[in-house]
């Protein structure tokens, strides 16, 4: 009966485990971030990139990652980033802005670097 106990508090221990993992799109979120920081300091606007972080935005992952929407709340700065056949982001054109707004599915939503669940997901 020990071990039984023993199996399931293992069990329950690595299910929680799992669950603390994060997102699938942390990798990518982190670098579009970086890259959006990167263009930022490179366009005169240093002042502003120095306080954008992942911490300070809200972030939307659109189509199974294909399209990443950031906003900074406190500049009201916000960016689109659309993924090329290579991998890489570019910045979205304004016509792939207006499909993200209207029609493209919502993937995973953060907010100041916390997960936003929604009842669909």
């Amino acid at each position: 009966m020990k071990k039984i106990g023993m199996l399931g508090l293992m069990l329950m221990f690595l299910v929680s485990l799992v669950a603390c993992g994060g997102s699938k799109y942390d990798e990518v979120i982190d670098k579009v971030v970086a890259q959006d920081k990167k263009s930022m300091s490179s366009n005169y606007m240093s002042d502003i990139a120095d306080e954008l972080n992942r911490k300070t935005a809200d972030v939307k992952v659109y189509d199974d990652g294909k399209y990443i929407e950031l906003k900074f709340g406190k500049n009201n700065y916000e960016s689109f980033f659309k993924r090329m056949s290579d991998g890489s982001y570019e910045e979205a054109s304004y016509d792939d802005k207006e499909y993200v707004k209207e029609d493209a599915k919502l993937e995973y939503e953060e907010k100041n670097g916390k997960e936003v669940k929604h009842s669909n997901q």
